[in-house]
């Protein structure tokens, strides 16, 4: 059971996919979800891809790498 980015509680699967950007593939953790639910990409899967969002340009922009 989680929390949803809308603040519902859910229970879904989750697992790894392979995410390409710029050609760079990356294993990333996601979460299925359920066809009512938003599709977006979470803080996490953009931190592992070495991206951030600029909420002012309203773009992904480079970022450092963070070490887990």
């Amino acid at each position: 059971m989680g929390v949803l980015a809308d603040g519902r509680r859910a229970q879904r699967d989750v697992g790894e996919a392979h995410v390409a950007v710029n050609g760079e593939p990356v294993p990333c953790r996601i979460v299925f979800g359920e066809p009512e639910d938003a599709t977006l990409v979470g803080l996490t899967v953009l931190e592992q891809l070495g991206l951030a969002v600029d909420p002012v340009q309203r773009r992904l922009v480079p970022t450092d790498f963070l070490l887990y």
